[in-house]
């Protein structure tokens, strides 16, 4: 699996109520996949029907917005045939419809294209980079912003390399405002690799708070939260760990699980029954033997106070 992710639907056959569902970029099989969730357990697959992909490449990090009977399904897509080829992924959105008939077994999207950040071709004057990892977030207001990660690429492993978050915001569902618009979300600290990635957003009690990996995706990472007064272009601070295998970190939620072992990370957030709910993934191997890849997901339930 590949960095959860959770969108709110109310689906004919099910609830009229928004229920979460689970997002997952599967590596084993290659593709995104959708679950309905019942007290933080994957139940009902819905099946999701994505344009082919090129031969190579794969899809990972889903994130997923609704209007109406619409579903726009934001994901991290590039080439991945000769291990993975940083400069050749981008933010991709796809636009689906949401079946009227009960119960919905599957949603086919089309019109898949690039979301478009960096206009000007380059970042801090570097060429060779990657674009992953994306989170919408739509406020009051009604304004939508789009979070992401910059790989800064030419280091074959995935620790020390550079992904800070940025942030812009959407004119719409497919176009931001371009990188003239692009502010500083995070670019790490001591400590943490070089790597800060995955962003997830939630408002509550006026403050932003932004959940993110930490520390490498290969082991020791774990999950962070930063606040801000405003979604884009204030500064975020009150760094503190939230989860981790190491407990000098002090997190809130200890990862201990045996399949949590080299760190966990790959977060969404989502509000529940008033709660904020983050899910996480766990980057141990499940047995002896078993690769990396056959991941968990788990579900911390918090209590945010001001």
């Amino acid at each position: 699996m590949k960095d959860p992710g959770v969108v709110m639907l109310a689906l004919p056959g099910f609830s009229q109520e928004r229920e979460p569902y689970l997002l997952l970029g599967d590596y084993m099989h290659n593709r995104l996949r959708a679950f309905r969730m019942v007290d933080f357990e994957a139940r009902e697959e819905i099946a999701l029907k994505l344009p082919p992909l090129k031969p190579g490449f794969q899809r990972w990090a889903p994130c997923a917005l609704v209007e109406g009977d619409t579903i726009w399904l934001y994901y991290t897509m590039g080439d991945v045939a000769g291990g993975i080829n940083w400069p050749t992924f981008r933010i991709y959105v796809a636009k689906g419809r949401i079946p009227r008939e009960a119960p919905v077994r599957e949603i086919t999207f089309d019109e898949e294209r690039e979301v478009v950040l960096l206009t000007s071709g380059e970042f801090n004057g570097a060429k060779d980079y990657g674009i992953i990892d994306a989170e919408l977030f739509r406020d009051d207001d009604g304004q939508l912003y789009i979070y992401y990660n910059v790989v800064l690429a030419g280091i074959p492993k995935v620790r020390h390399r550079s992904s800070p978050i940025r942030s812009q915001r959407m004119h719409d569902y497919v176009t931001a405002f371009g990188q003239d618009d692009e502010k500083r979300v995070w670019d790490d600290q001591p400590g943490e690799d070089g790597v800060a990635e995955a962003p997830a957003i939630i408002k509550r009690g006026g403050r932003y708070l932004m959940f993110y990996s930490s520390r490498g995706s290969d082991r020791d990472q774990c999950v962070a939260l930063l606040e801000s007064d405003r979604p884009h272009g204030a500064p975020w601070t009150n760094r503190r760990i939230i989860s981790s295998t190491r407990a000098d970190d002090k997190p809130a939620h200890l990862a201990a699980e045996p399949w949590e072992r080299l760190g966990v990370g790959g977060q969404c957030v989502f509000e529940k029954d008033g709660k904020v709910c983050l899910l996480y993934q766990g980057l141990g191997a499940l047995e002896a033997g078993e690769p990396p890849e056959r991941n968990r997901v788990r579900a911390a339930v918090m209590e945010y106070r001001e």
